[in-house]
């Protein structure tokens, strides 16, 4: 990506999503744990996300452009991940509610 042009928001939001998703440790997916971990209140309110994983995570240039980007405007990507989370939670949410709802 050149160094002038603004991110493309909406892919590097997808890219966010998929690192949410999939982020593997110990063979674990790390985040999603996380994610459960938020919903169920057991961590209360935060979600810690590491710039190393994301590092670690893929070396597609997209993502080396997201990290980039991260550290040159975080706020913007803290609403960004901020999104994502809800997003996650609200389908996570919408799938318990339907398999109560067959129940």
């Amino acid at each position: 990506m050149s160094e002038n042009l603004e991110p493309n928001y909406e892919t590097e939001k997808n890219l966010c999503t998929q690192f949410i998703e999939e982020f593997s440790e110990n063979g674990i997916i790390k985040y999603m744990v996380q994610l459960e971990s938020l919903l169920s209140g057991a961590n209360g309110s935060e979600f810690e996300i590491c710039l190393d994983d994301l590092k670690g995570f893929n070396s597609d240039m997209l993502y080396c452009d997201l990290l980039r980007n991260i550290k040159r405007n975080t706020r913007r990507y803290l609403n960004i991940f901020s999104e994502v989370i809800d997003e996650l939670v609200e389908q996570r949410n919408s799938i318990v509610l339907e398999e109560n709802l067959r129940h």
